[in-house]
């Protein structure tokens, strides 16, 4: 069972609700694929998962309704299959093995760098990686901390859409450990840079 079933999985619904909103987030990926979700009607998404209209608002206000519930799902997978392990490169792993398992998920999500999927993403990544910079590399300005994350979580996002434009060919582990190099980076000359006095903050 993936991520868009767990949180519905987790507060012990009848199973048929679960398939349900499972088979109109099925639904909504598939139409996104070729349109913003702006132009995705109720009647169609309905007719796309075979559910009665009368249903779907029995569990969604609308669309997008419907699709910041897909989102909260996913994210909420990422922490846990991911975000809950020590900072190591198999967390980056762990990462990359789930976006490769949910790649027409993310293709919907990653299409636009502005979305609000990719800068929820990215507010995770930088939640989490600060962490290290801060505790294990030393880094303590917070300035330098910001302008270091904006610059790699820029390149992480990056590398995500290019790999999900290419149809994830290249192996989740190999993309992972290219990830996980430009992490480790981003804190070469921490020292250096963290002493070098830049102004009041």
């Amino acid at each position: 069972m993936d991520g868009l079933e767990l949180a519905a999985t987790e507060k012990k619904q009848d199973p048929r609700v679960i398939h349900t909103k499972y088979r109109l987030q099925q639904a909504l990926i598939q139409l996104l694929q070729n349109k913003d979700v702006k132009r995705v009607t109720v009647r169609e998404l309905c007719e796309t998962a075979q559910v009665h209209r009368s249903t779907f608002y029995m569990h969604y206000q609308d669309v997008y309704d419907l699709l910041e519930q897909v989102e909260q799902n996913t994210f909420d997978e990422i922490q846990r299959l991911a975000f809950r392990e020590q900072h190591s490169s198999n967390t980056v792993t762990t990462l990359m093995q789930y976006i490769q398992e949910q790649a027409d998920l993310f293709q919907v999500l990653f299409r636009y760098f502005n979305s609000s999927s990719v800068q929820t993403f990215m507010q995770l990544l930088r939640n989490y990686f600060l962490d290290i910079w801060r505790e294990e590399w030393n880094i303590q300005d917070p300035r330098v901390l910001n302008y270091r994350y904006v610059w790699i979580g820029s390149g992480i996002i990056g590398v995500i859409q290019d790999w999900l434009q290419a149809a994830c060919q290249d192996p989740p582990e190999l993309v992972a450990g290219i990830l996980w190099d430009m992490i480790r980076s981003a804190a070469g000359g921490a020292v250096k840079t963290d002493a070098v006095r830049i102004g009041p903050p």
